[in-house]
């Protein structure tokens, strides 16, 4: 017989323990002292590296098989725990100063964001002015490029090792924006309350994001996650076309208020954790809608697809 592929059977045994061990969590198994400290496990990781080199002969297979038992602990870990450490955490992030500004034509622009190890804030402003603000450390480290059609602001360095910088943005919020972020380690906030927006498209790598999305009108919006958490909030006075969110190893936490018609369909994929039949949502395969869906004011339709990924929906703690 044809052994497995070694791969197949790292991310097998990976997932497969994440999704027990998630599992194990939302059934009450697991005690909240021991989730307080789940962002301590990362030299699980070392650990089985160590073990799959150690013992790379005739036990390859046996032990590639333990180090993904040991990723996924960690990965299930931080998933049911819901915290997820962002690499460059550590310091406060520096104080805004004055970067650059520039205006947009009349019709809507493109706005591309990419980052590294940044807090970054996005909002809203009024009239066709965008203005981007920056720290000391930040302003040597961007690159920022416009028309009346574009903006396009990108980090050249890799991820900064001295801790976060500080980067705002604020954008017309009637025009129809699409807004594009793409973050590497770090975290960002998208107040994108009550303006009028195209497509909103996220990006997270060991990235933790919150996006306000109250009395917007937005085209549609994409998140994914690597390893990241993201928050979303919507409102009862939301108009949102479509909804795609996706996450590896990672959480989205979303909120939504009582009357509005939710309807969540859940991928097919591996170690998939959520509460929406806690939250009073029916079943119709892999669809789950909430009571009086179709007849309500406000729909918002909602994909979600992962890998040792969860969702939840109006946790305890809020979405911001």
């Amino acid at each position: 017989m044809k052994s497995a592929p070694r791969g197949a059977i790292f991310w097998g045994a990976a997932l497969v323990t994440a999704g027990v061990v998630i599992l194990a969590i939302q059934q009450g198994y697991v005690s909240d002292e021991i989730l307080n400290q789940a962002t301590r496990w990362w030299p699980l990781i070392l650990i089985g590296a160590g073990v799959a080199v150690i013992f790379a002969g005739s036990l390859g297979a046996v032990a590639i098989g333990l180090a993904g038992v040991l990723l996924g602990l960690l990965i299930g870990g931080l998933v049911g725990a819901g915290s997820f450490p962002t690499a460059c955490s550590g310091d406060e992030p520096g104080r805004l100063g004055p970067f650059a500004d520039g205006s947009f034509g009349e019709s809507g622009a493109d706005v591309q964001i990419d980052l590294n190890c940044v807090s970054l804030e996005v909002g809203g402003s009024a009239g066709s002015q965008w203005v981007v603000e920056a720290d000391e450390e930040s302003a040597s480290d961007l690159e920022l490029s416009d028309d009346e059609r574009s903006l396009e602001i990108r980090s050249h360095d890799s991820v900064s090792l001295n801790g976060r910088r500080h980067v705002a943005v604020a954008l017309p919020q009637d025009g129809g924006t699409n807004v594009s972020s793409s973050l590497n380690a770090g975290d960002a906030t998208l107040d994108l309350a009550g303006g009028h927006w195209g497509a909103i498209h996220v990006d997270g790598n060991a990235a933790a994001y919150v996006v306000d999305l109250s009395d917007a009108e937005v085209d549609s919006v994409e998140a994914s996650l690597n390893a990241g958490s993201a928050g979303i909030q919507f409102s009862d006075q939301t108009n949102v076309g479509s909804v795609r969110l996706s996450a590896n190893a990672g959480e989205f936490n979303v909120c939504v208020p009582e009357g509005v018609g939710l309807q969540v369909t859940i991928g097919s994929d591996v170690a998939v954790g959520h509460n929406l039949d806690d939250e009073g949502l029916t079943e119709d395969g892999d669809v789950w809608r909430t009571p009086g869906y179709t007849s309500a004011t406000t729909r918002i339709d909602i994909v979600f697809s992962g890998n040792a990924a969860a969702f939840a929906l109006n946790p305890e703690g809020g979405c911001s």
